[in-house]
């Protein structure tokens, strides 16, 4: 699927100097394709943010084009809507400090609890 987001990349390799902002100009189910100003090697583990979602997977190659660098990441996790996933934490957080979660049935704790119905 061909999209254009304003995006940036970050190596998980403990490589500070390797972040850049950049674009996310293609993305499917298993890959994705961010044009930066500079180049990351191959299977470096990286993490891609993009509005509320966040892509984890590791380059699978980056070329020089007119652009700048096109690099293709082999994709393994993606997270969308992190604010909700902040907001979960928050509350569990709340909760188990409070001791409440002892009290409190699963429900109550997790809003992905099944529907008994």
């Amino acid at each position: 699927m061909e999209s254009r987001a304003p995006a940036r990349i970050c190596a998980l390799n403990g490589d500070d100097s390797l972040s850049a902002n950049g674009t996310l100009s293609n993305i499917s189910g298993r890959g994705a394709r961010i044009v930066v100003n500079q180049p990351f090697p191959t299977d470096t583990p990286v993490r891609i943010d993009v509005g509320e979602t966040l892509l984890l997977g590791d380059v699978c190659y980056c070329r020089q084009d007119p652009e700048g660098f096109s690099i293709g990441v082999a994709l393994s996790h993606s997270i969308l809507e992190m604010t909700a996933v902040g907001d979960l934490m928050e509350r569990l957080v709340g909760l188990h400090g409070a001791g409440a979660h002892a009290s409190q049935p699963a429900e109550a704790i997790s809003p992905l609890a099944p529907n008994p119905d």
